[in-house]
């Protein structure tokens, strides 16, 4: 798409909703500058697909986890890099949280809605951006707040792709609540009996309630949650894997690097090439 085009399609929108300043404008036609929009064939594959862009890292990685047995899951720190992810992939869904690094989540939506206007896309925004709530109503966004438990979260994902009602819920509370602890202590002493405790749980119940809704042992999620941050910090820093280990809850580079392995399949250093 050409830069003619994306300012014939900004100068269509409501006075409203165009963007902050011109450095941002700029910062969509560099994100929209190509032809993948255009040329992409959707796969069959593509009705599984779902990108989750923008927001902390390790919730990021703690959701993408949790959806894998589901779902085909890719993730994008940023709205730029989002935007080429979903013009490649045609995912069918977009989870959005609204705390991104490069430009407003309105713009995002812009961008998107330009090419894919039937895309369906979830929110995720804090009650008290009431600019932000008020700025996505008009792109048909669902908005869930990030104050919720997940398991509204997931329901809604079962909804809109998952072939389920909207009151139904693949995902019990307290796993829910599981997956969200992980994304915010995953630096830490993580283990099952500790995250029992502090969800007033036996550790036997929670096990088996955990590996019943995502097939896998709370240990087993940890750990992929850690790699999946290890990925990230491969993919979008210069870091080197001693301290790559550090921030991802490994012992030491070589922890990392045997973990890496089990889990991927290759070492970490051939992922960082690949993804570079």
């Amino acid at each position: 798409m050409k830069a003619d085009e994306i300012n014939s399609t900004l100068d269509k929108l409501p006075a409203g909703e165009t963007p902050q300043n011109r450095a941002e404008a700029e910062a969509l036609e560099r994100a929209v500058q190509f032809e993948l929009w255009e040329t992409a064939p959707v796969s069959p594959a593509a009705l599984e697909q779902l990108l989750l862009v923008g927001g902390p890292r390790a919730m990021r990685a703690a959701l993408a986890v949790a959806l894998q047995g589901r779902f085909i899951v890719t993730t994008a720190s940023t709205a730029v890099h989002g935007l080429h992810l979903l013009a490649a992939s045609r995912s069918a869904l977009v989870i959005l949280d609204v705390d991104l690094p490069d430009f407003t989540s309105a713009t995002f939506m812009r961008a998107l809605r330009a090419h894919r206007p039937h895309c369906p896309v979830i929110a995720i925004v804090d009650a008290k951006e009431s600019t932000t709530l008020r700025n996505l109503m008009d792109f048909r966004v669902d908005i869930v707040l990030r104050s919720l438990p997940l398991d509204v979260l997931f329901g809604r994902i079962d909804a809109l792709v998952g072939g389920r009602p909207a009151g139904s819920r693949h995902l019990a509370s307290r796993v829910g609540e599981v997956i969200k602890h992980v994304a915010n202590h995953w630096g830490g002493h993580l283990v099952a009996a500790a995250i029992a405790k502090t969800l007033g749980l036996s550790s036997a119940h929670l096990a088996y309630l955990f590996r019943l809704e995502t097939g896998m042992t709370i240990k087993d999620y940890v750990t992929k949650v850690r790699i999946e941050v290890a990925k990230h910090l491969l993919d979008e820093t210069d870091e080197n894997l001693e301290g790559i280990a550090a921030k991802a809850g490994f012992c030491d580079a070589s922890h990392l690097s045997r973990v890496f392995q089990r889990v991927c399949g290759y070492p970490p250093g051939q992922y960082r090439r690949q993804a570079s």
